[in-house]
């Protein structure tokens, strides 16, 4: 039916609006006021002589379907169509591999809309006399640098979107004068006075997401201090990042507490020994997500755990944490009482998880996604009676072994290269949908009492399977069990000799297993319609 309402739109249109696959001769008529095409890599030319008898054009909009490769295009089109179409209102060069404009883009008066993404490295300075720019997307502009010192004469801007631009140095002069912006998603604190963190204070009107990047160059704790965050209810989402350690790193988070209905915080870089005491203040009742990454001096997490609302929490590269102690709950009966993703990755010293002492208070009641990945001093054991969980994944923690007995809502399970796994438990997994199982020591399963939990298994991968095969070859045939079991991975195992029993297997994948000299048509399922082997060196009969 959308077709259908599409086409209606386009007749109603008439030439008045124009999509350049559509027009047989490919020319756009005098009343032409709205056009858009899709770009191809290379557009010459030819291209755009449809656009010759469009004076009064409104808007130019290449739809760019994907960013799997570059789009380039002539220069004709910025250095000679581009200044005749002086009725622009929209303007879109997004994609277009474009090092620099033209000072003529400076002529265009009624421009209020300008995609430049994925595009320039410099910005012309004409491009401040547009005083009726609304818009300005310079997002992915992943090699510019520096911003028009003008930009203030921008009056009428309301969003300047320059997120994922890392290689800018600082934002532009009395960016403060620029009172109706609403959206401004990164704020490059520079080196220069010009481009103090304190310009964003009279910008009452922001709204999303605010990051305020290079905060190291933050000389004065005071200009920190009037940002007046606090007053910025239209920011729900606050990014504070370093790029290495300020010596008054601590004194600079302190004066850059937001508002109490925040709602996600992101910190990283920030090179003190400590956070500050707002970050897990329970007066934060709206906070759902918080990210704590690359803060390598910091000894201690916060306590987290008071956060009422908090329901994903992400704590990456704190190579200084060796601990996590019970502070880390916080104080009262119930810690983290929503969380639902719990996430650790490249805690390099981290040796103790005490579990115990966090179920003692009632921790992690809502937990359903638990991820640890390359902790490799972890030891112990997670904690237990995660009654919620459905997703567990353990990567690359040599010292840890998982028990999985007492996680009863449990549907995906995901370990590799760790200490071993255990299953001590008369419970059954009815849930458990999909198992990656992988390079790991030490195997402890009531095996009987794990296989009758396999039923429902769709997915499962096995990687150096020869500690399965030793400790399941009393116990019957592992793959017999999976009778609903649809995708199946084998690495380095010599499983492939039950491929038969799988009555519903759908997709099989072989991957370096020296052992598979042959694999015989009536080893194969009948309801196999995908197989892939590789890396199987030893490999000389298939059916």
């Amino acid at each position: 039916m959308h077709h259908l309402v599409g086409d209606l739109a386009r007749w109603a249109a008439g030439e008045v609006c124009l999509r350049l696959e559509d027009k047989v001769d490919g020319r756009c008529s005098r009343k032409t006021r709205h056009s858009s095409y899709i770009p191809s890599q290379y557009d010459g030319v030819n291209k755009f002589e449809a656009f010759t008898e469009a004076k009064r054009l409104r808007t130019f909009l290449p739809l760019r379907l994907s960013e799997d490769f570059c789009n380039y295009v002539t220069c004709m089109v910025t250095l000679d169509l581009l200044p005749k179409l002086e009725y622009l209102r929209v303007l879109s060069l997004n994609g277009y591999q474009i090092t620099e404009l033209p000072n003529s883009i400076g002529n265009l008066k009624h421009l209020r809309y300008l995609d430049l993404s994925h595009t320039l490295m410099s910005l012309p300075e004409s491009i401040c006399t547009l005083c009726n720019l609304q818009t300005l997307i310079l997002e992915s502009c992943s090699r510019l640098k520096t911003l028009p010192t003008n930009m203030w004469y921008l009056s009428n801007l309301s969003h300047l979107n320059n997120s994922d631009v890392p290689s800018l140095e600082g934002m532009p002069p009395r960016l403060s004068q620029l009172c109706n912006l609403r959206t401004l998603p990164n704020f490059v604190v520079g080196k220069d006075s010009h481009s103090r963190v304190r310009e964003i204070r009279p910008l009452s009107l922001l709204r999303g997401t605010l990051c305020l990047s290079r905060l190291e160059n933050v000389n004065d704790v005071g200009d920190a201090r009037r940002t007046n965050l606090s007053c910025k209810e239209g920011i729900d989402t606050l990014q504070l990042e370093w790029n290495y350690r300020a010596e008054n790193g601590l004194l600079v988070l302190d004066m850059l507490k937001p508002h109490n209905k925040m709602k996600e915080v992101f910190i990283k870089g920030y090179g003190g020994l400590q956070f500050s005491a707002w970050i897990a203040d329970p007066l934060f009742s709206y906070m759902v997500l918080v990210r704590l990454e690359n803060c390598k001096n910091c000894r201690f997490l916060p306590p987290l755990g008071q956060l009422p609302s908090l329901q994903t929490l992400c704590i990456r590269n704190m190579s200084g944490v060796a601990k996590v102690g019970l502070e880390f709950c916080g104080e009262g009966t119930l810690s983290f009482p929503a969380l639902e993703t719990l996430i650790f990755e490249d805690m390099k010293n981290w040796k103790d998880f005490p579990c115990q002492g966090y179920q003692g208070l009632g921790a992690f009641p809502s937990l359903k996604i638990l991820s640890v990945k390359r902790c490799r001093k972890l030891e112990g054991e997670l904690p237990h009676d995660l009654d919620l969980l459905r997703k567990l994944e353990i990567h690359e923690c040599n010292e840890l072994v998982v028990s999985i007995a007492n996680y009863k809502q449990l549907c995906e399970l995901n370990v590799r290269d760790c200490k071993g796994v255990s299953y001590k438990s008369e419970h059954h997994f009815e849930l458990l949908k999909s198992i990656y199982l992988s390079d790991f020591s030490v195997l402890r399963f009531q095996t009987g009492e794990f296989m009758t939990g396999l039923k429902k298994v769709g997915q499962l991968m096995i990687a150096n399977g020869d500690e399965l095969s030793t400790e399941w070859q009393n116990e019957g045939r592992l793959l017999q069990h999976l009778i609903s079991l649809r995708s199946l991975f084998i690495e380095r195992s010599s499983h492939h000799d039950q491929l038969h029993c799988l009555t519903s297997l759908q997709m099989l994948h072989i991957y370096r297993c020296p052992s598979l000299v042959s694999i015989p048509e009536s080893c194969l399922p009948p309801s196999l319609k995908d197989i892939k082997i590789e890396r199987c060196g030893s490999l000389t009969c298939f059916a």
